[in-house]
């Protein structure tokens, strides 16, 4: 593996864990059904990383399809720079999808 490779993959982890303590937060913060989504997000996001550590493309699926769900919702409800954090977890959820990870 390469150099650039492996700070891409660090970067994007950092994105990713960003996006997921903001989420937490935001569920503490928000209220129905936003705080059902971004507690979604969250656990979503752990599954997706444990999925990676475990090496189960199965469980990186499922976690993929929630959390493309709950970020696409979040990115879509959000104002202004408050939409690049679950986009984020978006393009995480996409990458977990496609089985990026595994490959």
């Amino acid at each position: 593996m390469t150099i650039p490779a492996l700070l891409i993959g660090i970067l994007g982890g950092f994105a990713v864990f960003a996006a997921m303590f903001w989420s937490l937060w935001q569920a503490v913060m928000q209220k129905g059904i936003r705080r059902i989504a971004h507690l979604a997000a969250v656990l979503a996001t752990l599954a997706g990383m444990a999925s990676i550590s475990l090496f189960d493309p199965l469980l990186a699926i499922l976690a993929g399809a929630v959390l493309l769900i709950a970020g696409a919702g979040l990115a879509a409800t959000e104002k202004g720079g408050n939409r690049v954090l679950p986009l984020f977890q978006v393009i995480f959820a996409l990458m977990l999808l496609a089985g990026l990870p595994f490959r």
